[in-house]
């Protein structure tokens, strides 16, 4: 009886052990599609040369550089009718963010944006998407949702999210409401937006490195 019951201990621990290594090594947060824009992909094969030209250039322009200057990933700020395979352009965003890696041109971060007139049309929309996606990541490391809250590095600007935490990156959806922010320099139609994003730890890292 001992025998069989440390068994099933040995067994249930081994079972146990498949299940996390699988959901470690799980990166579903890739398959997110914003426009037919994915993490991993070229940016070349997804928008045409003299597109990702125009965002070098405009970044190049600005006086107040993002990341402090350091160009190891690039910003492009996209548009759908820019996207090559127009198959996958359903014009559900105004403006899709990317990030990719100067090095390789691999995508690293893409953000997909919806804005709204009001925080709460936001959070229904968010809620929306949430159903699907909690689907969609089930096999995510954790799932974290806030309720509304102010940002502490943003006096007036209120926030709520669903967080999906992979191993090597995460998904997550995000309204923000800037209505209140003062200091803020986004016109008031696009003060209060919902965000669809996705992306590497990797990305991550540059970020809280060159704030």
């Amino acid at each position: 009886i001992m025998k069989k019951k440390l068994g099933r201990k040995i067994y249930g621990f081994l079972i146990l052990n498949l299940f996390l290594s699988v959901n470690a090594y799980s990166s579903s947060y890739k398959n997110l599609e914003i426009e037919g824009v994915k993490i991993d992909k070229n940016i070349f094969q997804v928008v045409a040369e003299k597109t990702v030209i125009g965002c070098i250039n405009r970044l190049n322009e600005q006086e107040s550089k993002p990341y402090g200057g350091n160009t190891e990933f690039i910003l492009c700020n996209l548009y759908s009718n820019e996207i090559l395979d127009s198959s996958k352009v359903f014009d559900n965003y105004e403006v899709i963010r990317v990030h990719y890696k100067k090095i390789d041109n691999k995508i690293h971060h893409i953000s997909g944006a919806i804005y709204h007139n009001e925080m709460r049309k936001c959070v229904n929309d968010l809620n929306k998407y949430k159903i699907k996606y909690d689907e969609v990541f089930k096999d995510a490391l954790k799932r974290t949702e806030t309720k509304i809250y102010e940002l502490k590095n943003q006096p007036g600007t209120n926030v709520k999210q669903v967080f999906y935490k992979y191993a090597d990156g995460f998904a997550r959806l995000i309204c923000y409401d800037r209505s209140k922010n003062t200091n803020s320099s986004v016109s008031e139609n696009k003060r209060i937006k919902l965000n669809i994003q996705a992306g590497t730890n990797e990305f991550m890292k540059f970020v809280r490195q060159n704030p």
